[in-house]
């Protein structure tokens, strides 16, 4: 029997409909990421940190799913990750590198919305030089911002 505790839980919108994503820390200290379509009656209900679940391997590809829930754990789940190691330990390598497509997709994001309203608004001399300080300041004041 594989048993893990869940330490955040998420509604996302996946590529095949609604989904919970469960980050949870498995009995040796792996973490893993577990999604739950609302099919799973009972369980997809259930799912919250610190919920302890019986997890099983998927019959194609890797990864998990939850079997069953076996109640609450006996000590709290750690807070969740945003990349920086907490105080006395060390960073989740999949924490940061998460964080990092993340980060990096909003940059994009800023470069191309900067670029479209450059042109929107008649500037044709759109230098790389001009997009990096620009949509490096957006970045910034969006992090500032938004968190």
């Amino acid at each position: 029997m594989i048993t893990a505790t869940i330490n955040e839980v998420s509604v996302a919108n996946g590529q095949y409909g609604m989904e919970k994503k469960s980050r949870v820390t498995l009995a040796d200290g792996e973490q893993k990421t577990v999604y739950t379509k609302p099919a799973a009656k009972g369980i997809y209900e259930a799912l919250a940190p610190g919920t302890m679940v019986e997890l099983v391997p998927k019959s194609s590809g890797a990864g998990y799913l939850i079997k069953s829930i076996i109640g609450q754990a006996a000590t709290p789940p750690p807070p969740p990750s945003n990349g920086q190691a907490p105080a006395g330990g060390k960073a989740d390598p999949q924490a940061i590198a998460e964080y990092i497509k993340t980060a990096c997709g909003q940059y994009a994001y800023c470069v191309k919305v900067l670029r479209e309203k450059f042109e929107e608004v008649g500037i044709t001399d759109i230098t790389d030089d001009l997009l990096k300080a620009g949509a490096t300041s957006i970045f910034i004041s969006t992090k500032n911002r938004f968190g």
